[in-house]
């Protein structure tokens, strides 16, 4: 092989290397595109009609949730907040919160949730509703609103 050849083919050798060793290089620190937390499922259900009261509420979410920067209220159906524990963060997994509830009567509760994800540092937030007693499923957006008075 002619000298002029061995170094064309050795420059050549060396920028394969060389592209191959960076793509693995950010391939090897790449982290995966991901959605933002999401809640996967609660007890009570959205919805939900129960005959009697729960004695804690859970939020099952996608990611691991912070408890730091996380936050659950529960309300009656007049806007009163309901005396919690928690939430807390279950320590097996870290990706559901729990609440502790009191004796709570018959009536429509509002749950609103807002959790930080520990995994991509986002906030995402929503609610659901139960009922505790006979009546009908009931749904998130008519709870806590009120009909404006209307003049003569």
């Amino acid at each position: 092989m002619p000298p002029g050849a061995r170094r064309l083919v050795t420059r050549r050798v060396r920028l394969v290397v060389a592209a191959a060793v960076a793509l693995l290089g950010v391939a090897a620190f790449a982290t995966p595109a991901q959605a933002h937390g999401r809640i996967l499922r609660t007890y009570p259900a959205d919805g939900a009609v129960l005959t009697t009261a729960p004695q804690q509420v859970r939020l099952w979410f996608n990611e691991r949730v912070d408890q730091q920067f996380s936050s659950v209220e529960i309300a009656d159906m007049d806007g009163r907040a309901v005396s919690v524990s928690g939430p807390f963060v279950d320590p097996i997994g870290g990706e559901s919160l729990i609440l502790g509830l009191p004796a709570i009567g018959d009536g429509v509760y509002q749950v609103r949730w807002n959790v930080f994800s520990s995994v991509d540092a986002h906030v995402t937030r929503g609610t659901f509703v139960f009922r505790v007693g006979a009546g009908v499923p009931v749904r998130a957006p008519a709870v806590g609103r009120r009909r404006p008075a209307r003049g003569p």
